[in-house]
């Protein structure tokens, strides 16, 4: 759904997605399961196309993320939001 559609509201709730308010637009034509902590694996995925991840957005540092890259070594896997990663490497090179 667009962010028009549904915004985020940074609260706790149920999805409330919509078939009717779904982007018509964007077609899935396939994808590709990339293994669990596999730097390689991802750099080839998102090589191609975005790629969908799990994050841990419980740690401090994610709660006030507002963009660029995020690397923090104090963020675990207690895996509780999925994100768009639509590039990958060292911001700036």
């Amino acid at each position: 759904m667009s962010e028009q559609a549904y915004p985020y509201k940074a609260t706790d709730g149920n999805c409330k997605y919509s078939s009717a308010e779904a982007l018509k637009e964007i077609t899935v034509t396939g994808f590709t399961a990339v293994a669990s902590n596999s730097v390689a694996a991802l750099q080839s995925a998102i090589a191609l196309n975005p790629v969908a991840v799990s994050i841990d957005a419980t740690c401090l540092a994610m709660r006030f993320y507002s963009g660029g890259v995020f690397d923090d070594v104090d963020c675990g896997t207690d895996l509780d939001h999925a994100v768009l990663a639509t590039g990958y490497g060292i911001e700036g090179g």
